[in-house]
């Protein structure tokens, strides 16, 4: 990218940052709640850039190949460069766990069943019932009635 190409960049970034004693939150367009760049090369296509990352780049520098920039607050719209730092997937993956960020049970939008249900089936299960039964009565399938039962799924419900 040239020079001019990253001053029009960098320009364009800082417009769209809002500053607070903690966060710097992204006030242009997101993805998931991570701010995006747009940016039109010269033959008119758009190229995107993550905020957070391009933020990284201009404050601390390359982001080596493959790796991910994380975020210690917690907040996708933040690009202050003290709340990055640069780690793999699984890094994010066990930081989301840590943190109890995971999707699971009733907070996962997709999910059919509650905690009582999941209840309801595993004692089901312990009387008889088949997992081809268990998953026609709860509307999942089977192979899901049985890791529900044998708690693979929903672990965190006893």
């Amino acid at each position: 990218m040239s020079k001019q190409k990253c001053d029009a960049l960098e320009i364009k970034f800082w417009e769209r940052v809002q500053k607070t004693d903690d966060c710097w939150n992204w006030t242009g367009g997101t993805a998931h709640g991570y701010g995006r760049l747009h940016v039109k090369t010269i033959k008119g296509k758009k190229h995107r850039h993550s905020a957070h990352r391009y933020s990284y780049e201009i404050h601390v520098g390359p982001i080596p190949s493959g790796m991910h920039v994380l975020h210690t607050c917690d907040n996708p719209a933040c690009v202050n460069p003290a709340h990055l730092f640069i780690g793999t997937q699984a890094d994010n993956d066990a930081d989301r766990d840590a943190k109890g960020r995971q999707a699971y049970g009733v907070r996962n939008g997709q999910s059919k069943l509650t905690a009582k249900m999941v209840r309801e089936l595993r004692k089901l299960r312990e009387q008889g019932l088949t997992y081809k039964v268990l998953g026609r009565r709860f509307g999942i399938s089977l192979n899901q009635a049985r890791r529900v039962a044998i708690g693979v799924d929903w672990k965190h419900v006893v």
